[in-house]
């Protein structure tokens, strides 16, 4: 991303910084991950994929459940369980999109969330999805 400021942005490089955003490690995730599937109700055998974001048109959760819509016609016996957090503008057209794609049980909208980082055990996989 600081490179495309200097590049795209034309911010003078002295002048951009890089600034690590996300979570620290999860301690001890093997053992929160039974814990937090169990707060989810989520079962041991899912593969879980979560993403976090503001729940807004260029976060693209749009493609989080399009992504469950493929996944779920192409392995239709799969137990698998997509998890974005985050709450935001779009998130009335993505409850309506998850309820006409049939995804209920496959793409969970959690919302907004003030104990993220105790949901990231859960995750087998983090999906990050940019326009």
């Amino acid at each position: 991303m600081r490179q495309r400021s200097i590049i795209n942005g034309c911010i003078p490089a002295d002048r951009c910084i890089a600034v690590q955003n996300g979570s620290p490690p999860v301690q001890n995730a093997s053992d929160q991950r039974t814990l937090s599937r169990r707060m989810l109700g989520i079962s041991e055998e899912s593969f879980v994929c979560i993403t976090t974001g503001c729940a807004h048109a260029y976060k693209r959760f749009d493609f989080v459940i399009g992504t469950a819509e493929l996944v779920a016609k192409a392995l239709p016996d799969s137990s698998v369980v997509f998890l974005p957090v985050g709450d935001g503008p779009a998130m009335d057209d993505l409850q309506r999109l998850v309820r006409n794609k049939n995804l209920e049980d496959t793409v969970r909208l959690l919302g907004f969330r003030s104990d993220t980082r105790k949901l990231l055990p859960a995750a087998n996989a983090a999906m990050r999805a940019f326009r």
